[in-house]
């Protein structure tokens, strides 16, 4: 699979960038901002492991960022200057604040047991991460702009829903 970015015609802007085997229904995530876009795509198949990569909205320059080993189902969001990446590690979710350039920006942080699906999204102070824990349960938390769990939001459940509260 090759990572491009094309202009209204679809001639190539800049470098492209190979991003490998992405064999059986890999994950892909993108966020735009700061003049960047990001993109994190999983390998799939048996492979527990993404990478990460940024094109500079200006140049269409193609740089290679991270690459988390022993990650899944990345999930990427940007909000006030701050890329944020989530994702699956083992049996916890992994919060890792991203620079522009799609490298990691300080230590990542980690919350909570494994999940089937999470989804990360922009809040005004923070971000929020809905997760899946099982066929009838779906959480949210918060996550403070530097990726630190500060709050479980919302449980809804086949049981019923409501506020959860601190964690």
């Amino acid at each position: 699979a090759i990572l491009r970015r094309v202009d209204a015609q679809g001639a190539l802007l800049g470098s492209e960038l190979d991003l490998g085997d992405c064999d059986s229904s890999p994950r892909l995530a993108v966020a735009s901002g700061n003049g960047h876009h990001l993109a994190c795509w999983g390998h799939g198949g048996a492979v527990a492991e993404f990478d990460c990569a940024s094109v500079a909205a200006g140049t269409g320059a193609v740089t290679q960022g991270i690459r988390v080993t022993g990650g899944t189902l990345p999930t990427l969001a940007f909000r006030s200057g701050e890329f944020m990446l989530a994702y699956q590690s083992g049996t916890t979710m992994s919060f890792q604040p991203l620079n522009d350039d799609a490298t990691a920006k300080g230590a990542a942080s980690s919350f909570g047991g494994a999940v089937l699906d999470l989804e990360l999204a922009p809040m005004t102070n923070g971000f929020g991460v809905a997760y899946a824990t099982s066929s009838d349960d779906l959480e949210m938390i918060h996550l403070d702009p530097s990726g630190f769990p500060t709050a479980a939001l919302f449980t809804f459940s086949s049981q019923g829903s409501g506020f959860v509260g601190p964690l």
